[in-house]
């Protein structure tokens, strides 16, 4: 099944599988993960935001570190992000359907779009999930994944916020438990040999 980006100790980023188009399955939706070269997977449609919620235009924050600036992403932006993962079948309508809701961040160095991480507001049994996150190949393990993810708990809509990864996937749940996530629970049955590990974190939303 689908996790999110593959990361490293603290300082590193994450990336995503590439995944399959969304189904209506009852199942919960899963991240999707592609550096860690797992199946791709299935999210549902069984949650529906709590209540509107659109990424501010202006710049979210500056990562010092790497020059690389986090905001909104916008539908100019849609050609750079499918860039980033070219091979994956459907990537571009999904980047789309992803960019339309407003709740998708881009981090920018020098021009150039590097991540992209996309949130579906109140999705996940009413709250807030990170459904893809993708890093430029030559930008990964440079913090820009987990930079991502700490602007997406700043701009969460609910008090909580999930992701999920799938079990081969250790880099990334050892960057989820460095930045505090809590494991929530494993779903299997999902990829063959390869349960999903759910995780959450409180927001300041709450």
């Amino acid at each position: 099944m689908p996790a999110t980006c593959c990361a490293g100790p603290p300082g590193a980023d994450t990336t995503s599988t590439p995944p399959r188009p969304a189904t209506t399955s009852t199942k919960p939706p899963t991240t999707r993960e592609q550096a860690s070269g797992g199946p791709p997977g299935r999210v549902n449609t069984s949650g529906r935001a709590t209540r509107p919620h659109q990424m501010s235009q202006r710049p979210l924050v500056t990562d010092t570190a790497h020059m690389a600036e986090l905001r909104a992403a916008q539908a100019g932006d849609i050609g750079a992000i499918v860039a980033i993962d070219p091979h994956s079948p459907g990537r571009p309508s999904e980047i789309q359907a992803l960019v339309r809701e407003q709740a998708s961040l881009v981090a920018v160095e020098h021009g150039e779009i590097l991540g992209f991480l996309a949130i579906r507001p109140g999705h996940f049994y009413q709250r807030d999930f990170i459904d893809l996150l993708l890093v430029a190949p030559r930008s990964r393990r440079q913090g820009i994944g987990r930079a991502l993810m700490r602007a997406a708990l700043q701009n969460a809509t609910t008090p909580r916020m999930l992701v999920s990864t799938n079990q081969s996937n250790t880099p990334m749940r050892e960057l989820l438990r460095s930045e505090g996530w809590s494991p929530s629970g494993v779903l299997t049955g999902l990829d063959e040999d390869d349960p999903e590990h759910v995780f959450f974190h409180d927001t300041p939303a709450a």
